[in-house]
């Protein structure tokens, strides 16, 4: 969860709670629903808000010698161990890590 996130799961909150408390002082019902359903709707944990734009491919010099061991290592294509290096800016240690324990998407 981003600070963004958890900042605007935090106001949704605070609105709720703000316009509830006065009815629960008077004791009557909750303030009108469809502001509580907006707060509620603000809470939601949207894939869509999080999804993260996808990295964009960077220029970086990646080494024959890192392709090649990656290659031999993981046995996967040059193709597959290029891209891995690449997604990692020419870092084998981190592309092997990548290979091996893949982030959840």
């Amino acid at each position: 969860m981003t600070a963004d996130t958890a900042h605007e799961q935090s106001a949704a909150l605070s609105a709720v709670e703000d316009s509830a408390a006065p009815a629960a002082a008077a004791g009557t019902a909750p303030a009108d629903p469809s502001k509580l359903g907006a707060a509620v709707s603000n809470l939601s944990l949207d894939d869509k808000k999080q999804a993260a734009a996808p990295p964009k491919p960077v220029n970086v010099k990646i080494d024959a010698a890192d392709i090649a061991y990656l290659v031999e290592q993981l046995e996967v294509p040059k193709a597959r161990a290029t891209e891995l290096l690449k997604k990692n800016a020419g870092d084998r240690v981190a592309a092997l890590r990548e290979f091996v324990l893949p982030v959840a998407a």
